[in-house]
C-alpha cells in the first residue's frame, strides 16, 4: 500500500507488514524518518493512565499523588515517562494496576525532586523501569 499526495509517496506499507512514513523502503516494524510527537499529560492530582499519554510531566507541590497505571496485559509494549516539575515536597508513587509489579514491586515510591524521572514499560505481565533520572 502506497499512500501519495501532490504525486509524493509519504506512507508505504510493505509486502513485509513494514510501515515506513518518509521512506519507501522501512527496514523495520515501524520507520518514521521525521520528528515524532506524543502526548504530553500535565498532572497535579492522582491520575489513572490511559492509551492516550506518553509523558507525564507531574506538579503535585506538597501533596504526595499516585500515578496509577493501566494493566499491562492491555498494553504491551507501552512505554510512560512519569517527570515530577514542581519543586515542593510531595511524593510521586506509581501504582502497578491491582496486584501488578513494577520491578517486582507492587508500586515505584522515588519521584521525591523536582526534574526526577522514571521511565517503564509493559511486557504484557507487569511493568518495567528502564531509566530512573
Amino acid at each position: 500500500l502506497r499512500i501519495k499526495t501532490n504525486n509524493t509517496e509519504r506512507m508505504v506499507i510493505d509486502n513485509a507488514g513494514n510501515v515506513g512514513i518518509g521512506t519507501t523502503t522501512p527496514t523495520s516494524s515501524l520507520q518514521v524518518n521525521g520528528s515524532l510527537a506524543t502526548g504530553v499529560l500535565n498532572v497535579t492530582a492522582t491520575t489513572t493512565l490511559t492509551e492516550a499519554h506518553s509523558l507525564v510531566m507531574v506538579s503535585n507541590g506538597n501533596t504526595g499523588i499516585s500515578i496509577r497505571l493501566p494493566p499491562a496485559a492491555d498494553c504491551v509494549g507501552r512505554v510512560y515517562s512519569i517527570k515530577k516539575i514542581s519543586s515542593g515536597s510531595g511524593t510521586v508513587t506509581i501504582d502497578g494496576n491491582g496486584a501488578e509489579n513494577i520491578d517486582n514491586s507492587g508500586t515505584y515510591t522515588a519521584i521525591n525532586l523536582r526534574f526526577e524521572s522514571v521511565t517503564i514499560q509493559s511486557d504484557g505481565n507487569q511493568w518495567y523501569i528502564l531509566s530512573r533520572l
